[in-house]
């Protein structure tokens, strides 16, 4: 197995900045969040990969207290991001779709640090995170780095940032990057670590092209088909049964290649090699911080946003479904000068975030903050059980529970009539999907948490020519 020790440590050598005064401040400590896009708990040793993918992270995790089993908000960067920056579910905030916008006097995790003193900036790799999506609100700094880019691009711009800042700034530093997410080829040596350089099947093609994989789904390849024309949105159930029955019967008349068992393999190693390589330039971040003192100073948060479906149901992506692939994120919690290694594995969710991190640094929390605190688990104190939700654009939503989970399909997360459709469709019919566990106390969690909610309309209106041009760039609307 291939190990990137000394590629990690020659890539610092070359590229890291002179460090600057590090003593820690009095008051709150400098917080900084990672946001690894598309990748999935399982390739984490830390969570029990045994591949060896992810050194760094899973040095991260030997200094953190690891939330094993944290649940996105939604399977999408940008409603994900959304739940994340301000501790509620997407449908509160505005529509779930490319339309969403955050209303305004929206408290966000930038915006109440910086009412505490913060100065709050974000390196991001675009796409779903480029300001046009108006995920920048509270961030007195927010860099796109480079559309659908990676911790690449990120990392040395906010390192640079952290150089530049005054002796006295407090930061609140946000760093993103898309690294396993499509494409997942890499440069070299990262591209082909894990997989067989010389394959020249379909899957080569697929992890070549911006858009391949995504054109993937029940097996096949889709070339003739945009990705909005191979999932039919406009149905009741984008992902059921049936849905997926009439996908393979149009396959033939569609001119769809079937992927072989040995296409899907080579790009689940293609994926692993993108993770390598997330992994390399995280250990790049952390060896900045290192050198500057922040990790002895400062609150270090990792996480990633969502998962990907890495062949379950023929499908490399992460929108058609809110199953564990999609849904499932590494989530690690480090505190000042680091911590003996603990794990938590009681349900918790990505809107947990922004409450810990209040209370991490002695903050007020907003009112109607969905998530809570998981700061008394980072000092050992017991969790107690609490579910975790998610909802998509899609008309699916799902609950999450230390003994398993449901998944209902067929209305909009915006409907009035949601909670009933909940109460009143057949446990056993085609609306429910269990993920194990009392099916009927996990579907009363989703009536009470739809009760609850003060839920947005939806905005009607076509996407801006802006917004457009980014999702396009990576196959997500028409045009490609």
């Amino acid at each position: 197995m291939m190990r990137f020790s000394s590629t990690l440590a020659s890539i610092a050598l070359l590229t890291s900045c002179t460090p600057t005064a590090a003593e820690a401040p009095d008051g709150p400590p400098p917080v900084i969040i990672v946001s690894i896009d598309t990748l999935r708990a399982d390739r984490l040793g830390a969570w029990g990969n045994p591949d060896g993918l992810t050194a760094s992270l899973d040095r991260f995790a030997s200094e953190s207290v690891s939330f094993m089993q944290t649940w996105s908000a939604s399977n999408e960067t940008l409603f994900s991001h959304a739940s994340l920056f301000t501790g509620r579910y997407p449908s509160e905030l505005s529509a779930v779709d490319y339309n969403f916008a955050f209303p305004d006097q929206t408290p966000t995790l930038a915006g109440v640090l910086g009412v505490y003193g913060y100065t709050a900036a974000a390196f991001v790799g675009g796409g779903h995170l480029s300001p046009a999506f108006g995920l920048d609100a509270g961030f007195a700094d927010y860099t796109v780095s480079k559309e659908w880019g990676s911790l690449y691009h990120s990392v040395p711009q906010a390192l640079s940032w952290l150089d530049d800042l005054p002796d006295a700034a407090t930061p609140f530093l946000f760093v993103h990057g898309y690294d396993p997410h499509h494409r997942y080829l890499k440069p070299t040596p990262w591209g082909y670590a894990e997989a067989d350089a010389t394959y020249s099947g379909l899957g080569r093609n697929l992890v070549r092209s911006h858009a391949g994989t995504a054109k993937t789904a029940e097996g096949f390849f889709f070339a003739r088909r945009r990705f909005d024309q191979i999932f039919d949105f406009s149905q009741l159930r984008v992902w059921d049964t049936r849905a997926r029955q009439a996908l393979q019967a149009q396959a033939p008349a569609l001119r769809a290649r079937r992927l072989q068992a040995a296409d899907a393999a080579h790009i689940v190693d293609v994926y692993d090699g993108a993770v390598r390589y997330g992994d390399a330039w995280f250990g790049l971040l952390m060896a900045g911080l290192q050198e500057r003192g922040l990790t002895e100073t400062a609150l270090i948060i990792v996480l990633s946003d969502h998962g990907e479906g890495l062949g379950e149901d023929g499908v490399f992506n992460h929108r058609p479904a809110l199953s564990e692939e999609m849904l499932h994120v590494p989530l690690m919690i480090r505190p000042p000068g680091g911590t003996d290694a603990a794990r938590v594995e009681t349900t918790t969710s990505l809107v947990d975030v922004m409450p810990t991190v209040l209370e991490a640094i002695g903050g007020t929390l907003p009112a109607q903050l969905a998530g809570r605190s998981l700061w008394g688990a980072v000092g050992g104190a017991p969790l107690p059980p609490s579910p975790a939700f998610a909802e998509t654009a899609f008309r699916q939503l799902a609950v999450r529970t230390d003994d398993g989970g449901l998944v209902f399909s067929g209305a909009s997360p915006h409907s009035p009539f949601l909670p009933a459709l909940l109460s009143a469709s057949r446990l056993d019919g085609p609306a429910f999907d269990s993920l194990g566990g009392d099916k009927a106390a996990h579907r009363q969690a989703l009536v009470d948490w739809r009760a609850s909610l003060d839920v947005r309309p939806l905005i009607d209106g076509e996407i801006s020519p802006e917004r457009l041009k980014i999702l396009q760039e990576r196959g997500y609307w028409s045009g490609q």
